[in-house]
C-alpha cells in the first residue's frame, strides 16, 4: 500500500540560521557503534518545535491508521525513535520505541511506529561518525491510508501601505508553488489592498491582488472570503493571514494535510496557527486566546521554544476548553483556517467593526468548534506591545467589544461599567487625557447601536485618528532610553503602604490631589505605565522605547472632572439602554454579516 505525506522534516534556510533550535538539535558523543568499541558520534535530535510528531493530537483529530518515518539518508547511520508524554512530576517521560543501525545505506526507509497514538511527541534522533558523517537528504512522517477529502485553499492577506512586506510574501507563494506542482491547484492567494498602491498587474495564476477602501482589517478580510466565495473554483478552506508576518510555506502544506485528514466530526474545525516573537524567534507569543475581562489572552504565552517541555506545554489544550462558555476560545488572525462553503461563507461575513475585536467575534460566532493547533504551523510577528495605538486601544477595542460581549459573554451586562470604569480610570490617573477622550467617543458611538456601522468607515477612523493626535519629540540618546527601560518600579512595604494610603486619599477627596501632587517630572515607559509613577508627580515624561519618542503628560484636575462628568453620564445612559442596544445587536447581526451589506459598505459593483 502506498505512503501519504503528512509532515515533511524540514531543515533551516539561510534566513532561519538564528533560529536552528527549532528545527534541530545537534550535539556529539562518544560511544560503541558500528562494531568498534569506542566511535565519535554527530548527533541531530529532531524533538524540536518544526519536527517533532504531535502524534496523540493528530490521531484524535486525523483519520489516520499507521505512522511511518521516512529517511533517505545515505552512508552508515542509526536512528533512534523516541515517544514521549508531558508529565506533572518528571517534566516528561521518554520510550526508547525503535533503534536501527543502517551500514553503508542507499536505500529509502520507512519504519513503521508501534502505537503512536499513545504519545504526545513521537520524534527521532540519527547519529553518524564525526570522521564519515551520511547524507541526510530528506526525512518525513507518513500514513499508509489516503486522506478523508482533498480541500482547496483560499489564502487571505489583507494590507495597507506596506509594500516591502507584501511584495516579499507574494514573491514566497509564487517560488513555493512553482516548486510544489502537486499544490498550484490546491491552494490561491488573495491579497486585498486597502491602501490601492499596489500593482494590480502582479495578479497571475498563483496570486490576485484587489483594490479595497480602507476598511480595515475586517473590511479587507471581508472582502477576501467575498471574492474567494465569487471565484470559480469552489474553495473548502479559508485562511486569514497578517500581512507583516515571516512564515515558512511548509505552514501552508501542514495545514492543507491535516484539514484533509480530519475526522468527519471535526472536519469543520478551525486550524490556527502560533504566533512566534519576530525580535526574539524561539519566544511563543499565543496559538489560541480565551475571555479575559473585556477583551482575551493567550491560553499559553510566553514559551521558550528551544526547549522540549514548553514544546509539548503549548500542543496540549484540553478540548474541554472548546466547549466552555466562560472562555470562549477563539483564533486571532495572524493566522487563522476555517472551513468555507460558498453558498453559506457569503452570507456569514466578518463583522465591521474596522480593528480590533473581527476575529474575536467570529470565534464566539463559532462557539463549540475545536480550534486546533500544531507544533510548526506558525507565523513569526513583531509583538504587539508599542504597537497598538490609542484609537485601536481606546477607541475601537471600547467600542467593538461592547458590542461583541454584550451578544456572547453571560453577565456582561452586570460588569461592563467595572470594566469600562477600570480602563477610563487608569486613562486619567496616567494623565493620558487622549485615551479618556477616545474612550468617551467610543461610549457614543456604542449607544447609537449597530447604526454606527452605517456610518462612512473612513470618516470615523479620520476623526478618531485626529482626537489620538498627540505632539511627540524624537529621542536621540540612546541611554535615555536605557534609563527608562531599566527604571525598577517596585517598592518596599513601607512606600507600598505609603502609595495605598495616598490613593485612598484621592479616591475620597479628589481634590487632594491639587495639593500632594508636586512640580518637578518624572519618567516611564508608555507601554502601560505604573499608576505609582504618576502619583505625587504632576510631569510625566513617557517613553515610546520602539520607535525613540517621548511624550510630556501633564496633570490637569479640570480637564479629569470634565471627562468624568462625560464619561459616568454616558455609562448610565448606555446602562439604561442596555436591553434595547442588545436587541439591536441581535436583530442586525446577520444583517451585519451579510454580502447585502458588505457590498454596500465597500462600494462593490
Amino acid at each position: 500500500m502506498g505512503k501519504e505525506l503528512l509532515q515533511r522534516v524540514v531543515m533551516p534556510g539561510v534566513k532561519e540560521r538564528d533560529c536552528q533550535k527549532l528545527f534541530f538539535r545537534f550535539s556529539q558523543t562518544e560511544c560503541m557503534a558500528f562494531g568498534e568499541p569506542l566511535v565519535a558520534l554527530n548527533e541531530l535530535y529532531f524533538n524540536t518545535w518544526m519536527n517533532l510528531f504531535a502524534a496523540k493530537k493528530w490521531f484524535h483529530y486525523g483519520a489516520v491508521r499507521n505512522l511511518f518515518l521516512k529517511l533517505d539518508i545515505k552512508g552508515d547511520f542509526c536512528v533512534e525513535i523516541v515517544g514521549s508524554n508531558q508529565n506533572a512530576a518528571y517534566g516528561h517521560i521518554d520510550e526508547k520505541l525503535i533503534f536501527e543501525e543502517f551500514r553503508d545505506n542507499q536505500e529509502e526507509r520507512y519504519i513503521k511506529i508501534d502505537n503512536p497514538a499513545a504519545y504526545d511527541a513521537v520524534y527521532f534522533i540519527i547519529r553518524d561518525r564525526k570522521d564519515a558523517p551520511c547524507r541526510f537528504r530528506s526525512a518525513g512522517w507518513y500514513t499508509d491510508i489516503p486522506p478523508v477529502r482533498e480541500n482547496i485553499l483560499a489564502i487571505v492577506i489583507c494590507t495597507y501601505k506596506r509594500e516591502a512586506y507584501i511584495h516579499k510574501a507574494m514573491a514566497m507563494f509564487e517560488n513555493y508553488l512553482s516548486e510544489n506542482e502537486a499544490l498550484r491547484n490546491r491552494m490561491h492567494l488573495f491579497v486585498i489592498d486597502n491602501g490601492k498602491t499596489l500593482d494590480l498587474s502582479r495578479s497571475n495564476e498563483y496570486v490576485t491582488v484587489f483594490y479595497n477602501i480602507n476598511a480595515g482589517g475586517a473590511g479587507g478580510f471581508a472582502r477576501g472570503l467575498i471574492e474567494a466565495c465569487r471565484a470559480r473554483e469552489d474553495y473548502t478552506r479559508c485562511l486569514f493571514m497578517d500581512d507583516d508576518v515571516e512564515i515558512i510555506p511548509e505552514s501552508f502544506y501542514r495545514t492543507l494535510v491535516l484539514a484533509d485528514y480530519l475526522r468527519e466530526e471535526y472536519k469543520d474545525a478551525v486550524i490556527n496557527g502560533a504566533m512566534l516573537d519576530l525580535y526574539h524567534k524561539n519566544i511563543f507569543v499565543e496559538n489560541l486566546a480565551v475571555e479575559d475581562g473585556l477583551w482575551v489572552a493567550a491560553y499559553h504565552q510566553g514559551a521558550n521554544l528551544t526547549e522540549f517541555e514548553e514544546i509539548l506545554k503549548v500542543n496540549d489544550i484540553p478540548e474541554s476548553v472548546y466547549h466552555n462558555k466562560r472562555s470562549k476560545a477563539n483564533a486571532a488572525w495572524f493566522y487563522s483556517c476555517f472551513p468555507m462553503d460558498k453558498e453559506k461563507s457569503i452570507n456569514d461575513l466578518p463583522l465591521p467593526v474596522f480593528i480590533r475585536g473581527d476575529d474575536v467575534e467570529y470565534g464566539r460566532r463559532k462557539f463549540g468548534k475545536a480550534f486546533i493547533q500544531l507544533n510548526g504551523i506558525c507565523v513569526w510577528h513583531a509583538p504587539f506591545y508599542y504597537r497598538v495605538g490609542k484609537a485601536t486601544e481606546a477607541y475601537y477595542m471600547s467600542r467593538n467589544m461592547f458590542m461583541i460581549n454584550a451578544l456572547y459573554s453571560d453577565g456582561f451586562k452586570k460588569n461592563f461599567g467595572r470594566l469600562y470604569s477600570a480602563g477610563f480610570r487608569y486613562s486619567l490617573d496616567t494623565y493620558d487625557y487622549v485615551s479618556a477622550q477616545l474612550y468617551i467617543r467610543a461610549l457614543e458611538d456604542v449607544l447609537k447601536g449597530s447604526r454606527v456601522f452605517d456610518e462612512d468607515v473612513q470618516e470615523i477612523a479620520e476623526t478618531v485618528g485626529r482626537i489620538a493626535e498627540e505632539a511627540r519629540e524624537p529621542v536621540t540618546d540612546f541611554y535615555e532610553l536605557k534609563a527608562v527601560k531599566d527604571k525598577p518600579f517596585h517598592y518596599a512595604r513601607l512606600k507600598r503602604i505609603c502609595v495605598r494610603l495616598i490613593q485612598v486619599c484621592y479616591k475620597c477627596v479628589p481634590a487632594s490631589k491639587c495639593v500632594l501632587k508636586r512640580k518637578g517630572m518624572n519618567l516611564a515607559q508608555e507601554w502601560y505605565p505604573p499608576v505609582e509613577t504618576f502619583l505625587i508627580k504632576r510631569h510625566v515624561k513617557v517613553y515610546n522605547l520602539l520607535n525613540k519618542t517621548s511624550v510630556l503628560r501633564e496633570f490637569d484636575y479640570h480637564m479629569e472632572r470634565k471627562l468624568k462628568k462625560q464619561f459616568r453620564k454616558l455609562l448610565a445612559e448606555i446602562e439604561k439602554n442596555y436591553d434595547s442596544l442588545l436587541k439591536d445587536y441581535r436583530t442586525n447581526l446577520p444583517r451585519l454579516t451579510s454580502f447585502d451589506f458588505w457590498k454596500k459598505y465597500l462600494n462593490l459593483e
